[in-house]
Formats: structure tokens, C-alpha cells, sequence
């Protein structure tokens, strides 16, 4: 899966659909600059002057509060953004399942890869807006480059389990965009896992995102580095994900030309 021209092949469709998303807008490639730059200033001035929120145990520096809660969204937008794009992945190249040569377990990383060079782009402007704000990182912050790629494991590995239980049952796609933005809300991007009441916390790290949220965020924002623990957690769902999910995608796609 992972050879070279594999590789070569995910770069070229996801540099293909990063183009397609920006053909005939009036701003081009700076629209994946622009969107979230007035996303976040939209946080920063609500959270700031209207609501005058500050986030629990925070500096309660100006605009602290948008920053925590974009950084839990950055992370949370490419897992929605792939998720939901999962089930249907399959049905929307029906082309390539025709072809015995391609591997179509390549779609999943393609489709990635497209979501996270719009997440690299909001981290870029979240830095920016941070060091204006607050000034300069740590070097712990450094430490969130530990923590996506297990992330990016856990999110692949859910991806291709979604991309061929949706070419069975069709109204997969429908049950997924519904669960998703449900799971906005018991994650920990709009509050820290402190407000919540200990007798609770331990449930709502039963959801896996939350710990992948917290975790980039407290190195990002915080430059707290995760514990050993932590990251040995971290990579033990994310390669335990990918291995499922691979291996339902690879005992499923035989069947996909006789469906699609």
C-alpha cells in the first residue's frame, strides 16, 4: 500500500481535488487562507468583547478563549470533514473500482490528505493570530507533531472501516452525518476536560477524539508536553484503529465491482 508510486498516486488526486475546490472562485487559493482567518476573528470577537469568556485555568489573555476553542476545532474539522466524506467515498469512484490494478485502499489517504492541508493552513493562521495575542510558543508546542500522526492512524483507520461498510449499506452516509456533529459537543472543544465533573470525566474519555483534542491543544497552546502515557495511549488507539479498519476495508473490497 504504501510503495512509492502508491505515494505518487495520493499526492496527484489529493493536488487534483485541493485545485477542483478553488476552480472558478473569485479568490482562488486564498480563499483556504482567507475562510478561516474570519473564522477566527469571528471567535476571537465574540468570545472577547460579547461574551468576555475566559477559559478555566487559562492566562485570561485577550482572545484566549477563541484560540483554545479554534485548536479543538482545526482537530475536530479534519475529523468531520473525513468522516463524513467516508461512507460515500467508494460510490464517488465507481471508475477506479473497475480497475483491478488500482488500489482503492488509497482513496482513504487521498481523501486525507486534502483535509489536512486545509488543517496545516489553519494552524499556520492560528500561530499567527497566537503570537500576536500571546507571543511566542514553547518548544512543547513542538510536541504536537508526535501527536497528529497518531491521529492521522485513528482517523484512516475509522475512514476505511466508513468507506466500505458505505458501498453495502448505502444509508450509512445519512446515520454518519448525523453522529458527527453530535460528537462536537461531547468533546472538549468548547470547555477544558477541568469543567467537567469528575465523575464524568472518565465517560467522556471514553470518546477517543477527546483525548487527540486535548492533547494538541495543551501542547499547541499550552506547551505542556503529553506524558509517556499519554502518548503511548494516543498511538496505541491510532494503530489499533488503522489495523481494523484496514483490515475490514481489505476483506470487504472484493465485493465492491459486483456492487458498485
Amino acid at each position: 500500500m504504501f510503495s512509492k508510486h502508491n505515494m505518487l498516486t495520493v499526492r496527484r488526486i489529493a493536488i487534483r481535488e485541493i485545485r477542483l475546490r478553488v476552480v472558478g472562485t473569485i479568490f482562488g487559493f486564498a480563499h483556504y487562507f482567507i475562510t478561516p482567518l474570519f473564522y477566527l476573528s469571528i471567535y476571537t470577537w465574540l468570545f472577547s468583547d460579547i461574551f468576555v469568556t475566559r477559559w478555566a485555568g487559562g492566562g485570561g489573555n485577550y482572545g484566549e478563549f477563541a484560540l483554545r476553542v479554534y485548536a479543538g476545532l482545526i482537530v475536530f474539522q479534519f475529523f468531520s470533514d473525513v468522516v463524513c466524506r467516508a461512507s460515500n467515498l467508494i460510490l464517488e469512484n465507481p471508475s477506479y473500482v473497475t480497475k483491478i490494478v488500482f488500489p482503492l485502499e488509497i482513496l482513504v489517504p487521498a481523501a486525507m490528505a486534502t483535509s489536512f492541508f486545509v488543517a496545516c493552513i489553519n494552524y499556520i493562521i492560528l500561530l499567527g493570530v497566537y503570537v500576536i495575542l500571546v507571543g511566542l510558543p514553547s518548544i512543547a508546542s513542538l510536541s504536537i507533531l508526535l501527536v497528529w500522526p497518531a491521529f492521522l492512524l485513528f482517523v484512516a483507520g475509522i475512514a476505511w472501516c466508513l468507506s466500505s461498510l458505505g458501498v453495502y449499506l448505502r444509508d450509512l452516509s445519512q446515520f454518519v452525518s448525523t453522529i458527527v456533529p453530535a460528537t462536537m459537543f461531547i468533546s472538549p472543544i468548547f470547555y477544558p476536560m477541568t469543567a467537567v465533573p469528575s465523575s464524568l470525566q472518565g465517560i467522556l474519555f471514553l470518546n477517543p477524539l477527546a483525548l487527540f483534542i486535548e492533547s494538541s491543544r495543551g501542547a499547541l497552546i499550552d506547551g505542556v508536553m503529553p506524558s509517556v502515557m499519554s502518548f503511548g495511549l494516543l498511538y496505541l488507539i491510532g494503530l489499533g484503529t488503522a489495523f481494523i479498519g484496514y483490515v475490514v476495508f481489505d476483506s470487504t473490497k472484493r465485493g465492491f465491482a459486483d456492487v458498485v
